[in-house]
């Protein structure tokens, strides 16, 4: 029993756990940051690739009917 609390009072210090959330809370909001990033960005390509490829089947309809 007195490892287990020698253990604890050397390595773990509640107070650094504290200061170190803020790291923490920093990194996560970057983290999402990066994912909004990635999602919008592949909102972007779906919504241009489907304006390009109507464009395309549009142009091939009219090549057809003439």
């Amino acid at each position: 029993m007195n490892f287990i609390m020698f253990i604890l009072e050397t390595f773990f210090d509640p107070m650094k756990f504290i200061d170190s959330l803020s790291y923490m809370g920093i990194g996560m909001i970057g983290i999402f940051i990066v994912v909004g990033i990635i999602v919008f960005a592949t909102l972007i390509l779906g919504a241009v690739m489907t304006i390009v490829e109507n464009l395309k089947a549009n142009k091939e309809n009219g090549k057809n009917s003439k």
